[in-house]
């Protein structure tokens, strides 16, 4: 993981065409929530099985860049108001030193939602879309 997170750091810093620029700004924040000082103890076990296959999905989507920079921008449009509900609850909880487990189910769905997204080949453990995480968060009362 380490790594992987190290390589994957490396790449984005050198990634310097303006017109990828959202889409490294997007890949750094996934790595710097998924790879932070004091993720092995701050990360679940059984989420800590997956990070491997999350980073590699983000060196695919890293890859693919050069050839389909239109499209990842369009996959990454499918996700934003989503990504971004996300994070303003995240936040919010994270001021008040709140852990609410319902966001924690979001945040891994959002995950492999990127990996359906940007690595299809890596495939999810289970069907993943905007739609689902939607009628997901909506079960769960956020």
């Amino acid at each position: 993981i380490l790594e992987a997170a190290h390589r994957l750091r490396a790449r984005l810093a050198a990634t310097t065409q303006t017109h990828w620029r959202d889409a490294v700004t997007d890949m750094q924040a996934q790595l710097d929530r998924l790879v932070f000082r004091g993720f092995l103890h701050g990360t679940d076990a059984n989420r800590l099985v997956d990070l491997p296959r999350y980073l590699n999905a983000l060196e695919l989507r890293l890859d693919k860049l050069a050839v389909a920079a239109a499209r990842d921008a369009e996959r990454m449009q499918e996700m934003a108001a989503l990504q971004a509900d996300w994070l303003a609850r995240q936040h919010a909880a994270e001021r008040q030193r709140q852990v609410d487990p319902r966001l924690e189910e979001i945040r891994w769905m959002l995950e492999e939602l990127r990996v359906s997204l940007f690595a299809q080949a890596l495939k999810t453990p289970y069907p993943v879309s905007v739609k689902r995480i939607i009628r997901r968060w909506q079960a769960l009362g956020l």
